[in-house]
């Protein structure tokens, strides 16, 4: 068994299919615990994958067009997702902004 009769790759290829679909699984566990989650908190979805961008310790400062390209989004809607959140007092538009351009590094909370 190998090369020659073609069956090399074969148990990976199972391996392999069996590993995209746990992850898939995975992947549909972890968007519906963040529509729950942003439900429970009265947020829409990208209002809260908005929040989680913004408390990320590695990002640093962001615009609008950055925020809408990591949330797969139109710049439009990043924009008022932000604006919701600031009506809730969830986040702080910089004085003067003409985009919501955040330092992600001035809204992480401290570690618990």
């Amino acid at each position: 068994m190998g090369v020659e009769d073609g069956t090399a790759g074969r148990g990976f290829d199972a391996l392999d299919a069996r590993l995209i679909d746990a992850v898939e699984r995975l992947g549909d566990a972890g968007r519906a615990m963040l529509r729950d989650a942003a439900k429970r908190e009265g947020l829409s979805v990208t209002q809260a994958q908005l929040l989680l961008r913004v408390a990320t310790p590695t990002a640093g400062p962001q615009s609008t067009g950055s925020f809408a390209r990591w949330l797969e989004v139109s710049a439009p809607t990043v924009s008022d997702a932000a604006s919701a959140l600031v009506r809730k007092g969830l986040l702080e538009a910089p004085l003067g902004a003409a985009d919501l351009r955040v330092d992600c590094r001035e809204h992480q909370s401290a570690p618990r």
